[in-house]
């Protein structure tokens, strides 16, 4: 009875905790964006050594940490901070390009040779984490950068883009369902909590987008601006 108890804390603690704190990462890191965006080159330069910095010490720590939970979270940190320096600020500066054919292509190789490596047991915990996490997000903006190319051309294929919502709302309850009934370990509870906020966050990006003609902020900037700095 104990262990069944411990095993239920831990599906809320370790799942639906985990989606709580990127929610809670969601937000602030638009925050911190918004303000850098603000102070211009200067902020955002600022902001990149920071992100440069974190990145290159929770790499090294992903790597080198022997705790499968530990390193499931740093492998989470790594990638989170790669997102942001890669697929955020890379942009504004005009030395990284994931928008484009070649940037969708990149991600594809990507993929692959990160699913050869994950089938042949070549990453340990922490840098399949860190990989999944890294590839979740920049899959998750291609495919709806893409969702909204094919919206706005091409009228006809509009629904292509509610089914991607469609999809993302399936997936993030078949990701809580697997984390109550059948997760076994903490790590994995931890993946299906990045699994379930990937999922819900891709949601939310196409229902807000779809709310742009109704709902506005104040100056006339749609709301779907404050997700920008994350998945658009």
């Amino acid at each position: 009875m104990a262990g069944r108890t411990e095993g239920y804390r831990s599906k809320w603690r370790d799942g639906m905790g985990t989606f709580a704190i990127l929610m809670l990462v969601l937000v602030v890191s638009i925050l911190i964006f918004s303000l850098a965006a603000g102070g211009g080159q200067p902020a955002r330069a600022a902001l990149g050594v920071v992100l440069a910095g974190l990145f290159l010490w929770t790499v090294n720590r992903c790597f080198g940490e022997p705790d499968r939970v530990r390193a499931t979270w740093y492998g989470i940190l790594a990638g989170l901070f790669t997102w942001q320096l890669v697929g955020e600020l890379g942009p504004h500066f005009g030395f990284v390009t994931i928008e484009d054919e070649t940037g969708a292509l990149l991600f594809v190789f990507a993929a692959v040779v990160v699913y050869m490596l994950w089938r042949r047991q070549l990453l340990p915990q922490g840098p399949a984490v860190f990989s999944l996490f890294f590839l979740l997000n920049w899959g998750g903006h291609v495919v709806l950068l893409a969702q909204q190319h094919l919206r706005d051309s091409y009228p006809f294929l509009r629904t292509t883009y509610l089914l991607t919502g469609a999809l993302a709302a399936a997936a993030f309850i078949c990701f809580i369902c697997r984390l109550f009934r059948s997760s076994r370990t903490r790590e994995e509870r931890i993946v299906l909590g990045v699994l379930m906020w990937t999922a819900f966050v891709m949601l939310l990006e196409v229902l807000v987008d779809m709310s742009t003609s109704v709902y506005e902020l104040v100056g006339g900037e749609p709301i779907c601006a404050l997700l920008d700095v994350w998945c658009s």
